[in-house]
C-alpha cells in the first residue's frame, strides 16, 4: 500500500456496500429497536477527537493550532468549532470483494473491530445510505483522507496564509478534518457517517469522560448480517432468523440476508 497509484486506484473506486464491524452484544443493542417492532436500528456514533487511537488523526491540535498561526485564524476556528459544534462518527469499511487485495485486508478489520473474528459484520447498500444521507440532511457520508505528514502541514499553511475567503476554507476544513487518517492505514478504505451537535441534548457522557450519541438508522439500509468464523455461528444465526420471523410478523419488509464468513483457519 506503499504505492501511491495503487493507493489513489484502491480509493477511488465506487463502493457497492459499505462494512460496519461490531460485537454480537453490539449488535444485539443496535437491533433492540427492531426486536420491538420498530423498522429501525439504532448506533452509538463516538467524537474521534477524544481517542488516543493512533489511527485517528487530531488535524487542529496536530498541525494547526500547536503551531504559531494568525490570531484572526484562529478566532475563526473557534467560531466554527462553537456554531458547528462536537463531531460524532460511525466507521464503515469498502472491502472490494473480487480485488486483489481481498480478503486480505478483510482479516484487520475482523480482528480489530469484529471481536477477534468472534462478532459480526454489518453490510449497508451504498446507493440507498448516500440516498438517505442526502434526505436526512443532518448526517453526512464522508470518504476518508489519507495524508501524510507533509500534506497535513501543507493544508494547516494553506488555511493560515489564506487572505480571502479564509472563513469559507475554515468551515470546509473543519468539516473535512474529521475525516483525515494516516496514510498507512489507507487499507481500511473507511467512510464514515457523521453528524455534528452544538448542544447537550442526546450527547451522552460514559465513565471515561468520552461523549456519544444515538443515531438511528432504517432497517431498509441493511443487506446482510455476516456471523464471524470464530464466532457461535450455529446459535447466532439461529437468533437472527428468530429476529427476522419477528419483524415479519409485526408487518415489517426485512431485507437482509444471514450469512456466515468464508474465512477460514488453519491450526497447526
Amino acid at each position: 500500500m506503499k504505492n501511491k497509484s495503487f493507493i489513489d486506484s484502491y480509493l477511488k473506486a465506487k463502493p457497492t456496500s459499505l462494512w460496519h464491524y461490531t460485537s454480537y452484544e453490539v449488535l444485539n443493542k443496535i437491533m433492540k429497536d427492531a426486536s420491538s417492532g420498530r423498522d429501525y436500528m439504532c448506533f452509538w456514533f463516538s467524537n474521534p477527537l477524544q481517542t488516543n487511537d493512533s489511527r485517528e488523526v487530531h488535524f487542529f491540535q496536530d498541525h494547526f493550532l500547536k503551531k504559531k498561526r494568525r490570531k484572526a485564524i484562529y478566532s475563526v476556528f473557534e467560531k466554527y468549532h462553537n456554531i458547528i459544534g462536537h463531531p460524532f462518527t460511525l466507521s464503515l469499511i469498502h472491502q472490494r470483494e473480487g480485488y486483489k487485495t481481498y480478503p486480505f485486508c478483510d482479516i484487520p478489520m475482523w480482528g480489530m473491530y469484529g471481536d477477534n473474528f468472534k462478532g459480526v459484520r454489518l453490510k449497508f447498500n451504498f446507493d440507498l445510505l448516500k440516498q438517505y444521507c442526502q434526505d436526512e440532511k443532518e448526517i453526512k457520508l464522508i470518504q476518508c483522507q489519507y495524508l501524510t505528514e507533509s500534506d497535513m502541514d501543507d493544508k494547516a499553511r494553506q488555511i493560515s496564509n489564506a487572505k480571502n475567503d479564509s472563513e469559507n476554507d475554515m468551515e470546509k476544513i473543519y468539516k473535512q478534518a474529521i475525516c483525515f487518517k494516516k496514510c498507512y492505514w489507507a487499507y481500511e478504505n473507511e467512510w464514515r457517517l457523521v453528524v455534528w451537535k452544538n448542544s447537550i441534548e442526546n450527547i451522552y457522557s460514559k465513565p471515561d469522560g468520552r461523549l456519544y450519541t444515538q443515531i438511528e438508522l432504517p432497517l431498509c439500509l441493511l443487506e446482510a448480517i455476516e456471523i464471524g468464523s470464530k464466532a457461535d455461528q450455529d446459535a447466532i444465526e439461529g437468533s437472527l432468523h428468530l429476529l427476522k420471523k419477528k419483524l415479519i410478523s409485526k408487518g415489517i419488509s426485512v431485507q437482509f440476508e444471514i450469512r456466515r464468513s468464508k474465512l477460514q483457519f488453519g491450526y497447526v
